[in-house]
């Protein structure tokens, strides 16, 4: 399998991924990008809520490559709760420097430990942690089986792994830096191997991908109007990725997967 090396942080910069959630800037934020963790935190939360009374000590969650810790922050915003531990493993030493500096910055209040590590052996004791979650990774793995391996080796009994991926829907990668992409069968299936259930959920209609993603071209500029559109759209609340359908049938563009240990 061909390797790829992932760009993005050299390209777009360090903290790419906080300018893809912030609001103050629409042409830069990311209506699609800041659903994805909205979903992925509100599940995380259900879990805790769930778990914290049964829960001895403080709640560690670990995010298997962290990035520029976003979702770390996000999680941390939305528990508000000290007792909770934020820990974060990935292979980019700018992008773990960069998460550093922006927990600092924004003084997040809870316990965090971030480390440049592989996602395939951390250095992390067995059976440390309540909740693993993981967005946008596996796709980029030419090892997904060992990460999962290693995941399943550090969540405790009964812990839970929230994991998220771009849903599979052409021939070729979707992205060029995407090792593999899945289809939701496929998805589900290789995480019953290693975990007890695993709860598939999809979710951001693939229309609205398609369509926040297509590029005109007036006056000899690419424009993305949709983009735009979504985006003020979501400024005042009104993300149409986390609009859910009633039937919950049609085309959808990501997925996620809540699996217990």
């Amino acid at each position: 399998m061909k390797y790829i090396e992932f760009q993005k942080y050299k390209t777009r910069g360090a903290d790419y991924h906080w300018h893809q959630i912030s609001k103050k800037n629409f042409l830069r934020y990311n209506a699609f990008v800041h659903a994805r963790y909205t979903i992925i935190v509100n599940h995380v939360k259900k879990i805790i809520d769930r778990q914290s009374e049964n829960t001895e000590g403080n709640i560690r969650i670990l995010d298997m490559g962290c990035g520029d810790g976003v979702l770390l922050y996000l999680l941390g915003e939305k528990l508000k709760n000290t007792e909770v531990e934020l820990y974060g493993v990935d292979l980019s030493d700018i992008a773990i420097e960069t998460a550093i500096n922006k927990f600092e910055q924004k003084k997040l209040k809870n316990n965090y430990l971030l480390k440049v590590e592989n996602v395939y052996s951390t250095s992390f004791k067995d059976r440390m942690f309540d909740v693993i979650v993981s967005s946008d990774v596996i796709e980029h793995l030419n090892e997904p089986e060992d990460f999962l391996g290693e995941t399943k080796r550090l969540l405790k009994p009964k812990g839970f792994l929230v994991i998220g991926t771009p849903i599979k829907y052409t021939e070729k990668p979707l992205d060029s830096m995407h090792v593999h992409e899945y289809f939701p069968s496929e998805f589900k299936g290789l995480l019953k191997k290693y975990f007890t259930t695993a709860e598939l959920f999809q979710a951001c209609d693939l229309l609205y991908f398609l369509l926040y993603n297509k590029v005109y071209k007036v006056w000899f500029k690419k424009v993305l109007p949709f983009r735009y559109l979504f985006n003020i759209s979501s400024l005042f609340g009104l993300n149409p990725f986390l609009k859910r359908k009633k039937n919950k049938k049609g085309l959808f563009s990501y997925m996620f997967c809540v699996c217990q240990r």
